[in-house]
């Protein structure tokens, strides 16, 4: 729980129960209860052919050659739980090769084997095992998600073990139904169509909301809780930080670039006639020379010379001259195309 559980009394509840019984309105079929003792069991059977339908699973690589899934429908993140003397753990790699505890089979445990391969995984049968196990020292922590860490913690009124840290990916919940039966994948995913992700949200509310409502003894929650928050609160305050580090980069790249395109023109534009200068004119008279030799095509170069110009200078002074100069260039500039 809060995501599926068989009572003892045979019944079938939580998240995926009802969604369950909206499917079952959705398909006017009814679906068949197939009980199990661990998530194990139900693997297998969904091998064996003997079950057809898995309301609530993760996708992961080594099931897709008999399972098919649907989107994901909601998630939760992974989270390490420790007992209280424990330090936080922002990393699982900070764990180098200490023993975390998962239940046999699930997802959690190939992305972990992925991502931290030097961490030894213990299976266990279930939350309440990987938990106990924390609590005698056996491993340093459980990993589950926190809806499900949360919910066992409030269950028991544990006051010795804390979430400790979050994992960096989340539980993404899907339908699955077996790979040799496509079209039924095809028929579930209509039907989750058809409820919607309101619908879906609805009964996800309502089962992680009902999971927190403050047990005889409320000295866990703060125990539970405001480490979570706090790692929360570090999350958020991380990613404002990047973000103005980020906004202030961008903005220094694009100064930066505006710069470099002003000094470049300057390199190549004559101060006082803003026109190209001589190294423009190196470079433009090199391109075309290699554009006419291989479409073996010709090009015009014209020179234009001011007449009797040193006469205006000697004349009139080297001030008058740099006017005149400036005023051919805004006639050329004027009457010459950019290209």
């Amino acid at each position: 729980m809060p995501y599926e559980q068989i009572t003892a009394s045979g019944e079938y509840r939580g998240i995926g129960a009802d969604l369950t019984a909206l499917l079952d309105e959705q398909l006017g079929v009814p679906l068949t209860l197939l009980p199990t003792r661990t998530w194990s069991e139900s693997l297998a059977k969904v091998r064996d052919g003997r079950c057809d339908l898995l309301p609530m699973t993760m996708e992961v690589p080594s099931r897709r050659a008999y399972l098919d899934y649907s989107a994901p429908y909601t998630a939760q993140p992974f989270v390490i739980a420790t007992r209280l003397s424990h330090p936080f753990v922002s990393n699982l790699a900070e764990l180098d090769d200490a023993r975390v505890a998962v239940v046999e089979d699930v997802a959690v445990g190939e992305l972990i084997a992925e991502h931290y391969p030097r961490l030894k995984l213990v299976t266990v049968a279930n939350a309440t095992e990987g938990l106990e196990l924390v609590r005698q020292g056996r491993v340093v922590g459980y990993v589950d998600s926190l809806a499900t860490i949360a919910y066992k913690l409030q269950q028991e009124e544990s006051i010795d073990i804390k979430v400790a840290g979050t994992l960096g990916f989340d539980l993404q919940l899907s339908m699955a139904t077996r790979a040799d039966q496509p079209l039924l994948g095809v028929v579930i995913a209509k039907a989750l169509d058809a409820i919607g992700p309101s619908g879906i949200d609805r009964i996800v509310s309502r089962w992680l909301s009902a999971q927190y409502q403050p047990p005889r003894n409320t000295a866990w929650l703060w125990i539970v809780l405001a480490p979570t928050a706090l790692i929360m609160l570090g999350l958020y305050l991380w990613n404002h930080w990047l973000r103005k580090v980020n906004r202030a980069l961008a903005e220094a790249q694009a100064e930066l670039a505006e710069k470099t395109q002003a000094l470049k023109r300057l390199s190549v534009t004559d101060s006082l006639t803003l026109l190209s200068n001589r190294r423009k004119l190196d470079e433009v008279l090199s391109r075309s020379v290699e554009l006419s030799r291989r479409n073996t095509r010709p090009f015009a170069l014209i020179m234009i010379d001011l007449d009797h110009f040193k006469m205006t200078n000697d004349s009139y002074g080297h001030q008058a001259g740099d006017q005149v100069l400036q005023q051919v260039a805004a006639l050329i500039r004027e009457q010459c195309r950019n290209t």
